[in-house]
């Protein structure tokens, strides 16, 4: 993939150069041409992602940060789903202290069992999530007062 100053991408697929141009955006609607011919998608934005819908499929897009140790999504203050799925099991309460790295909830999707742990030692401030409810993507599960201020 190479990007132009004139605003078009240059994509190399199986082989085959396109030419992707985006026209314009009208409310949730993104006009644009490949190889010079016109399509059109209808595009979301779902926290973190990018939902685009189109003749071809629907397609979700999410960009990874370059500087993770930075990234908003990872603030140890909160706690957030890893994948989209079922609660299966909380292990904490409002006002519980937990420790770095103590199991606080878990989540299933796919019969796999992720476990969201504190990213720092602190006491719980809200929790935002029940045994047996579906969340989505990057939801804030567990809120926690963090014992370190460096931990943020």
């Amino acid at each position: 993939m190479k990007s132009l100053a004139t605003g078009e991408l240059h994509l190399s697929l199986g082989g085959t150069l396109h030419v992707l141009r985006s026209l314009n955006l009208e409310d949730d609607v993104i006009h644009y041409e490949i190889d010079s011919v016109k399509h059109s998608a209808d595009m979301a934005w779902d926290g973190f992602s990018l939902h685009l819908a189109m003749a071809a499929g629907s397609f979700v897009f999410s960009e990874v940060s370059p500087f993770p140790q930075t990234d908003a999504a990872l603030d140890a203050h909160l706690a957030r789903a890893p994948v989209a799925g079922r609660v299966s099991r909380v292990l904490v309460a409002v006002g519980d202290e937990v420790a770095a790295g103590q199991p606080m909830v878990c989540v299933e999707a796919m019969k796999m069992d992720m476990w969201l742990t504190a990213a720092a030692a602190g006491r719980v401030r809200a929790l935002h999530t029940a045994p047996g409810e579906q969340v989505v993507l990057a939801a804030v599960l567990v809120e926690l007062d963090l014992h370190d201020s460096r931990a943020s």
